[in-house]
């Protein structure tokens, strides 16, 4: 009984731990020069979008600053690491650096009152890619290459079963039962 609890908590503990792995890995502004407006995440697409507004007149903390300063956006590879991103901002420029997992941003006008700042990062279709045909032999394999190839061993499995073992098997089976005819099992 011990280990039905122990068994039992341990599989609890490593799906909780994987589903808060899987929550807590989702894209997220970590410095905004501005007051957020809007951040969602769709799990299902992958789609993350962010909206900031600019400070009110005043109460800037950069006013004494030349350059503007950037968005930083947290991009996890757990969900992004092999796809093609569709990077979209209101204004401004951006760099997206995938080692650090971060967007950096770069707004043009950060210190007018009431400016609304958007950012929209989607996955990009291999239909709607703009390098062409680009490597769709690497992109088949990698995403077709590992259901191929169990389907090819299965088939060799069945084909070498059915060979070598198929007719030894009904012998095996007739000399267990010690009788000629098919042998019924309940």
């Amino acid at each position: 009984m011990a280990t039905a609890r122990v068994m039992t908590y341990c599989s609890y503990s490593l799906f909780y731990l994987h589903l808060s792995i899987t929550l807590n890995q989702r894209p997220y502004a970590s410095k905004v020069p501005g007051i957020p407006q809007i951040t969602h995440f769709n799990l299902q697409t992958l789609e993350y979008k962010f909206q900031f507004t600019n400070y009110p007149q005043g109460t800037h903390p950069f006013s004494s600053v030349s350059v503007s300063p950037e968005v930083e956006v947290y991009i996890p590879n757990y969900h992004y690491k092999q796809l093609h991103l569709d990077i979209r901002v209101s204004d401004g420029d951006w760099r997206y650096v995938r080692s650090r997992q971060t967007l950096y941003w770069r707004v043009k006008d950060w210190t007018t009152e009431g400016i609304e700042h958007s950012l929209r990062i989607r996955i990009v279709d291999n239909n709607d890619k703009q390098q062409g045909m680009g490597n769709w032999t690497v992109d088949v394999w990698n995403n077709w290459g590992p259901k191929v190839g169990m389907v090819v061993i299965v088939i060799f499995i069945s084909i070498f079963l059915g060979i070598f073992v198929g007719e030894n098997c009904n012998d095996w089976i007739m000399s267990k039962w010690g009788r000629q005819g098919p042998v019924l099992l309940m």
